[in-house]
């Protein structure tokens, strides 16, 4: 009994300094962006070969799809930082593949992050407050 306790207080020492990975986006197959080609490959076949984007947008007249894959990793007591890092830009003229953009972990740290927040106004407020607002918002099941 008297080694229980130690042998239990050690393992939790031990599972509290385990990474906490949380992985995020599409599982990206590098062989699957080699049978992509630009100028022939179409939206429908990049969207059934890779799967659907993280993000669309348009920029140009030229669709973007974006796809990202990381995993970030955090111990306790110290700062979270990503260990895989990995996105794809494909442009579209039309429905053709015209481009294909690839960012690694070494791209991202030549980034600047903005520090700059912005304010939400409902945080000035308390839970109840922000309760009764909402009340009014829900009009059944359609809502679900």
């Amino acid at each position: 009994m008297i080694l229980k306790k130690p042998l239990i207080i050690a393992l939790l020492f031990v599972f509290s300094c385990a990474d906490n990975i949380t992985k995020h986006g599409v599982e990206l197959k590098e062989e699957n962006i080699k049978k992509l080609t630009i100028g022939k490959s179409k939206q429908i076949v990049v969207e059934g070969l890779i799967g659907t984007p993280t993000l669309k947008t348009t920029r140009n007249e030229q669709d973007i799809w974006l796809y990202f894959d990381y995993h970030r990793n955090k111990r306790s007591l110290q700062k979270a930082y990503y260990s895989k890092y990995l996105a794809y830009e494909l442009t579209f003229q039309g429905e053709n593949l015209v481009n294909i953009a690839k960012y690694t972990l070494e791209d991202m740290k030549e980034l600047e992050i903005e520090p700059h927040i912005t304010k939400s106004v409902t945080r000035k407020e308390n839970i109840f407050k922000q309760l009764l607002r909402n009340i009014g918002r829900f009009q059944g099941n359609n809502d679900l």
